[in-house]
């Protein structure tokens, strides 16, 4: 996948906007979609676990979310360094190399692995996994798409497709991250 984007970015002059959009559908969409899964875990965790209220899990993990918003909001350049931190880019653009990351290396590979855990037959547990993240993905990607509309009459098309994808997916990583810190402890 790498070397075809390599070969399409040398070959094709894409003009930014268009690579930002690119961007943008494929993290809201593959990228968010292994994240969107945590609302099903967790449940399932909780109900295994320990005694915890759907309402109280729900209630935390969206605090989380605004937690990191804001504290973003307040230090955008202090949260991006923190976010971006172990990730190095030298053959694209940040938006770029992040989108390949994102989508292709980490997301991809943790949807094959819930998608084993769901069902050893790989499509079995593919559509099983489908199934149980598709509504919280359609729910954010609607959302992300959302503050785009909305966004763009402030600021032009590229800021605020860069914000809303690194503010949107700190802002779910940090209750992303405590989830399976507790599963898997």
């Amino acid at each position: 996948m790498v070397i075809f984007l390599l070969l399409i970015q040398s070959k094709v002059d894409l003009t930014i906007t268009t690579k930002y959009i690119i961007c943008f559908f494929l993290i809201a969409t593959i990228g968010i979609s292994h994240g969107a899964y945590d609302g099903h875990k967790g449940l399932v965790f909780l109900k295994e676990k320990i005694n915890f209220p759907k309402l109280l899990f729900y209630s935390t993990y969206i605090g989380l979310v605004l937690f990191v918003f804001f504290f973003w909001y307040l230090n955008p350049k202090i949260s991006l360094i923190i976010f971006l931190i172990l990730i190095i880019f030298y053959l694209f653009s940040i938006i770029t190399a992040f989108t390949l990351y994102f989508c292709f290396i980490h997301s991809l590979k943790n949807i094959i692995a819930i998608s084993n855990e769901l069902n050893s037959n790989i499509y079995l547990g593919f559509r099983s996994f489908l199934l149980k993240s598709l509504p919280i993905t359609i729910i954010t990607f609607l959302l992300l798409f959302l503050s785009l509309f909305v966004l763009t009459s402030i600021e032009p098309l590229e800021e605020v497709i860069q914000k809303t994808i690194f503010i949107g997916l700190a802002s779910l990583t940090l209750p992303h991250i405590v989830l399976h810190y507790f599963i898997d402890r």
